[in-house]
């Protein structure tokens, strides 16, 4: 996948926001991401109270 590319488009960053619902933020699937970012030294932070709307495509939630 296109993941490599974009860890290393992010070698010069200091921070990330990571946004994702619920399901994947509790199902530890963003943790491989976050690990990375961590061994990279780039500070996270993460908002994962968004919901998916059914048939949407896209999802509403409270990140601020």
């Amino acid at each position: 996948g296109c993941l490599p590319v974009a860890m290393a488009e992010l070698a010069d960053k200091k921070r990330a926001f990571i946004v994702t619902d619920t399901f994947l933020y509790e199902n530890g699937y963003t943790k491989p991401l976050t690990d990375k970012l961590d061994e990279m030294g780039i500070a996270v932070g993460e908002c994962a109270s968004l919901e998916v709307a059914q048939g949407v495509g896209y999802g509403r939630g409270t990140c601020c």
